[in-house]
C-alpha cells in the first residue's frame, strides 16, 4: 500500500513539473524583469521568510500560474508529507493577498507553484511573501542560490539576483569594562545575540570567551561572580591552551536571542597592561564559530585627555581654509577622581584659563590647550591645532580708472592686488587670467568698443573667495559739435570788435579767439566780444568735450574801421593790448581798470602815452589835460563835468556821481566819456568785463 502511495505521489510530482514547464504556450515569449529575492534569517537550515519581487511584462489572468524554482548547491527545503506537498494558503501572500488555489511544492526539485488570486494587468509589479509559517527551510550547505522564476504567459525562465545563505553564528558580539584603566581590575559586560541555530540548552551548552593575551584571567575562576541573562553561573573555567573561559549555560537560551554575560568586579579580570582598542572573541557549542566583538578601548593610567571639536567640521572654503569663523570646544576627561582644568592660548599668547568655545581670528593661527586633573597632579599632554582663516577675499585696488570717458579705444586696466588673509590665487580681467607681479602689481591692455565698456576685475585667494570691481568706462572719439551763428563768413564789419554768437556741445570746453569762453548757456549757446584789426581777421574757434575729443574751424571777417590804435582792457588786469601787443599799465605797479558805480575806470594816463597823446596833471587844480590829435580834453577829480575842445560837458548823463578820482596815487577817468571825447569807438564785452578802444587814424 505504501509502495502505491510512493508511485502515485511521483507521478503527480511528475505530472506537475510538466505542466509547470509546458503550459499552455502564449502567442509570445516575453521574460519577466529580473526578480529579487530576500531571504530572513538567512542562515543554513532553518526555516525563513521568502520575500520575491518582480514585474510582468505580459498581463495574468486571474488563477494563471507563477513558477518559482529554487537553485544552488543544495535544495531548498519545502513541506513534504506523504502525498500532501501543498503550502498553507494563509501563509502565502501575492500583492498582500492570499491565493484562493492550492500553492504545490515540490521538494524533490525545488519548485513551487502559485496561482493568482487576481488578474495582473502588464507592468505589474508582483510580491510573492511566503512567512516563516509556510515551512520553507534554507538549504543546509552555505553558498550563493537564486531562484528562477516564469508565468504561464511569459514562459522565459529567469533567473533572480543571487542570494547568500549562511552559516549560524553568533550577532553583534559587544564588550563593556567598568574600568578601562590599562593594568586596573575590571568587571566585564559582554553581550551578544544567538544566531539562526544557535539554541542553547541549561547544563548542556557552554559560551567559551577568549580574551586579548594581554588580559590576565583568575587562576582559579569564581563562578558566583558570572551570570548569564541574570542567572548566576555554576560552572566557569579556563580553556586549556588559549587566553579563554568556558561558561556551562545556568539557563535554556533559543535561536535567535539576547544573550548577556556579567563579570563582576570580584571575578578579578585585569585590564590589558596598555592602551589601545581590544576584541575578544565569542562562540558557543551550538555555534562553533568564533566571531569577533566590536572593539573595547584600554586608556592609560591616570590620564587626563582633552578634544576639541569644530565648527564647521571641516574647513568650509577651498584648499583647507575656513570661510566662516570655527568655533572650537574644548572636552577633557580623566580616568581618576578630580576637576579638570582646561587653559588655552593663540599664537604665543600666554595660556589662560578655558572658558567657553573659541573663535579662530582670521590669518594664520595656532590654538595651543592643555588640561590638568590637579588632584591627582596630570596634565594631558599639550596640543596644538592650526587653522587658515580668511574671512575676506583679496584687497583689490586700480589705478586710471578715475575718469569713465576716453577717446582712445587702446586702454590699460593697472591695478594693485595684496592678501587679506589666504594668498592671492589668481586676478582675472574681463575673465581672463591676467599676471600678477611679486609686488602684487598686474596690467591688461584691452581694446575699447565705441561707448559704453563696462570692465570688470575679479581677484580670488587659495580659500575661494572672491573680490570684484567693477568699472564703465565711455569711449567717445566723435569731436564735439560747435556752430557758429554770427558773424558770418566774409562779413564785413564797421567796428574794432565783433560779438561771437553759436552754440557748442554740452560739457564741453571753448575758445574763440584765443580766450576762454566762461559764459556758456545750459542750451550750449554763448557770445563773446572778439576784437578786430582792420582788414581781414581770422578767428579761431576751438571746442574740447569731456573725452578730449577737439573740433576746429576759423570765422574770417573783415573790419572796415579806419583806426590807428586798438587797447583792449580787462578790468582787474594790470595788463593791456595795444595794436595786439601786451604791455604793463603801469610797470612795477598792479594798477588796473576798476568798475565804479557801474562805470569802467581806467588809468588814463597809460592809455594816452600808449596812443601817442599826452596826459598833464595840474596839482594845484587837480585838473588833468588830455591831447590827441586836435582834440582836448580837460577833467577835474571829483567834477561831474568836464571840457571838451572848450565846450563844457557833462561826463555822465545818467549820474552825476561819476566823476574822475585818484586811486592809488593814479587818475582814473570813465572810458567811455574819455574814449568817445577823443574820436575812439568803445566795445564792453560783460562776459569777459573786457572794453575795447579803437582810436582814429591821424
Amino acid at each position: 500500500m505504501f509502495a502505491k502511495k510512493q508511485l502515485i505521489a511521483v507521478a503527480l510530482s511528475v505530472l506537475f513539473l510538466c505542466v509547470s514547464v509546458a503550459g499552455v504556450a502564449p502567442t509570445h515569449a516575453l521574460g519577466i524583469t529580473v526578480p529579487t529575492v530576500t531571504v530572513s534569517p538567512n542562515t543554513a537550515g532553518v526555516r525563513a521568510k521568502y520575500v520575491i519581487e518582480f514585474d510582468l511584462s505580459a498581463a495574468l489572468d486571474k488563477y494563471q500560474a507563477i513558477t518559482i524554482q529554487f537553485t544552488g548547491p543544495s535544495l531548498t527545503v519545502l513541506p513534504c508529507t506523504p502525498c500532501n506537498q501543498k503550502i498553507d494558503l494563509n501563509h502565502v501572500f501575492v500583492n498582500g493577498i492570499n491565493p484562493v488555489q492550492d500553492v504545490i511544492g515540490n521538494s524533490a526539485i525545488g519548485s513551487i507553484q502559485v496561482r493568482v488570486p487576481l488578474a495582473l494587468p502588464a507592468g505589474s509589479h508582483v510580491q510573492i511573501v511566503f512567512d516563516e509559517q509556510a515551512r520553507i527551510g534554507n538549504p543546509v550547505v552555505v553558498g550563493t542560490y537564486a531562484a528562477e522564476i516564469w508565468t504561464e504567459t511569459e514562459p522565459l525562465r529567469v533567473a533572480s539576483v543571487p542570494y547568500l545563505i549562511g552559516e549560524s553564528q553568533l550577532e553583534s558580539v559587544t564588550v563593556h569594562p567598568d574600568n578601562d584603566v590599562a593594568g586596573a581590575s575590571a568587571g566585564y559586560l559582554v553581550t551578544m545575540a544567538t544566531g539562526g541555530r544557535g539554541e542553547l540548552v541549561q547544563g548542556k551548552d557552554t559560551v567559551t570567551l577568549t580574551f586579548p593575551a594581554t588580559m590576565l584571567l583568575p587562576s582559579t575562576p569564581v563562578a558566583g561572580q558570572v551570570t548569564v541573562n541574570g542567572v548566576q553561573a555554576s560552572i566557569v573555567s579556563r580553556v586549556s591552551g588559549i587566553n579563554a573561559l568556558a561558561i556551562q549555560m545556568p539557563l535554556s537560551v533559543p535561536a535567535r536571542s539576547a544573550l548577556t554575560i556579567v563579570f563582576l568586579p570580584g571575578f578579578h579580570l585585569t585590564n590589558p597592561a596598555t592602551r589601545g582598542e581590544y576584541t575578544i572573541l565569542a562562540r558557543t557549542s551550538a555555534e562553533p564559530g568564533d566571531v569577533k566583538s566590536s572593539p573595547f578601548v584600554i586608556v592609560d593610567r591616570p590620564a587626563v585627555s582633552v578634544t576639541a571639536t569644530v565648527e564647521p567640521v571641516l574647513p568650509d572654503g577651498q584648499a583647507g581654509w575656513y570661510v566662516h569663523v570655527p568655533v572650537v570646544t574644548l572636552n577633557a576627561e580623566s580616568n581618576v577622581p578630580g576637576t579638570i582644568e582646561l587653559a588655552y592660548g593663540v599664537d604665543t599668547d600666554a595660556l589662560k584659563p578655558y572658558a567657553g568655545p573659541i573663535s579662530m581670528p582670521g590669518g594664520v593661527h595656532t590654538l595651543r590647550f592643555v588640561g590638568t586633573n590637579a588632584l591627582a597632579g596630570i596634565s594631558a599632554e599639550p596640543a596644538e591645532m592650526v587653522f587658515h582663516v580668511a574671512l575676506s577675499g583679496p584687497v583689490l585696488s586700480l589705478a586710471g580708472l578715475d575718469s569713465g570717458l576716453v577717446n582712445d579705444p587702446a586702454y590699460t586696466v593697472r591695478g594693485t592686488v595684496r592678501a587679506s588673509q589666504a594668498p592671492v590665487a589668481e586676478v582675472e580681467v574681463q575673465g581672463l587670467q591676467t599676471h600678477v607681479a611679486t609686488d602684487g602689481s598686474f596690467s591688461e591692455n584691452l581694446t575699447l568698443m565705441e561707448g559704453s565698456n563696462d570692465i570688470e576685475v575679479v581677484a580670488r585667494d587659495e580659500a575661494g573667495l572672491a573680490t570684484f570691481v567693477q568699472k564703465e568706462v565711455i569711449l567717445d572719439t566723435v569731436a564735439p559739435s560747435v556752430t557758429i551763428d554770427s558773424p558770418r563768413l566774409w562779413q564785413e564789419i564797421a567796428s574794432t570788435a565783433v560779438v561771437v554768437r553759436g552754440h557748442v556741445e554740452n560739457d564741453s570746453t571753448l575758445e574763440v579767439g584765443g580766450r576762454p569762453v566762461t559764459d556758456i548757456a545750459t542750451d550750449g549757446s554763448f557770445a563773446i566780444s572778439v576784437s578786430l584789426v582792420r582788414g581781414k581777421n581770422s578767428i579761431p574757434v576751438t571746442a574740447t568735450d569731456k573725452a578730449g575729443n577737439t573740433r576746429r574751424l576759423a570765422i574770417v571777417v573783415t573790419s572796415t574801421v579806419n583806426a590807428s590804435h586798438v587797447v583792449v582792457l580787462a578790468v582787474g588786469s594790470s595788463t593791456m593790448t595795444v595794436d595786439g601787443m601786451s604791455q604793463a599799465i603801469d610797470p612795477g605797479s598792479t594798477t588796473a581798470p576798476v568798475i565804479l558805480r557801474g562805470r569802467t575806470m581806467v588809468p588814463i594816463s597809460a592809455i594816452m602815452n600808449a596812443i601817442g597823446g599826452t596826459a598833464a596833471w595840474n596839482a594845484s587844480s587837480r585838473t588833468v589835460t588830455l591831447k590827441l590829435g586836435t582834440d582836448t580834453v580837460v577833467l577835474t577829480i571829483g567834477q561831474p563835468a568836464a571840457l571838451v575842445n572848450g565846450r563844457t560837458i557833462r561826463i555822465d548823463s545818467q549820474d552825476a556821481k561819476v566823476v574822475p578820482v585818484i586811486q592809488n596815487g593814479r587818475t582814473m577817468v570813465p572810458v567811455r566819456f574819455v574814449s568817445e571825447s577823443l574820436g575812439a569807438t568803445v566795445s564792453w564785452d560783460a562776459p569777459t568785463r573786457r572794453v575795447t578802444l579803437a582810436f582814429p587814424a591821424s
